[in-house]
């Protein structure tokens, strides 16, 4: 399996690709457990409930969050390149891309240091949309807005780092994975190779046909 370059990475940079990773394992290795423990110490729920919940609602905040910064980033497009033209100084178009490459950093910080609340505020339709509880909604919010933090930073990576739905772990992936009442964490792709392989994180394995 083949990893991304971390040896050629500016350790400088906040939003390396290794710490961008980094940020993806404690999405899986510690907010996703931390969930669990939580909810269920005031409230009983069945594996596969939890399992099929949490798998959905990860999924639309990643989706969400992409989508999100794709429109920022065309937004910023448009708006960098109105006065721009073919017949414009090559120079110019150097200029107008480091621009763009400006934004995206700051964007980047933007999103990095943004109130948890506001982020929980982008997520919210998404926890709507499941039959919550009160306090089960406040839970899943906040790994939802972790969910949204985390995806949203790696689509502004360059390249940009994507989950991939489809790649298989132990012969599922993420669909055939939540008919069988699991919950995989999906591969993360910087659109040429896996740099993160998928990872099942159920609640109870045992679910497992």
């Amino acid at each position: 399996m083949k990893h991304g370059g971390h040896l050629s990475e500016n350790i400088f940079d906040p939003f390396q690709e290794s710490e961008l990773l980094n940020m993806y394992r404690r999405l899986k290795k510690e907010c996703w457990p931390h969930l669990k423990d939580r909810v269920l110490q005031f409230k009983e729920r069945k594996s596969v409930e939890f399992n099929r919940l949490g798998a959905t609602i990860m999924k639309n905040s990643f989706e969400k969050s992409q989508n999100v910064m794709k429109e920022r980033m065309e937004n910023i497009m448009a708006s960098l390149v109105l006065h721009y033209s073919k017949e414009s100084e090559e120079s110019e178009a150097r200029g107008v891309l480091e621009k763009v490459l400006e934004n995206q950093k700051f964007l980047q910080m933007k999103v990095l240091n943004c109130n948890m609340n506001f982020l929980m505020e982008s997520v919210k339709d998404i926890c709507q949309s499941q039959k919550l509880d009160e306090k089960e909604f406040s839970l899943f919010q906040e790994f939802a807005a972790e969910c949204f933090r985390v995806g949203a930073l790696m689509y502004l990576h360059s390249p940009e780092l994507l989950p991939s739905w489809q790649t298989e772990v132990d012969g599922f992936n993420f669909i055939t994975g939540l008919e069988e009442e699991m919950v995989i964490f999906p591969a993360i792709t910087n659109k040429k190779q896996i740099v993160c392989p998928p990872e099942i994180v159920s609640y109870n394995l045992s679910i497992r046909k």
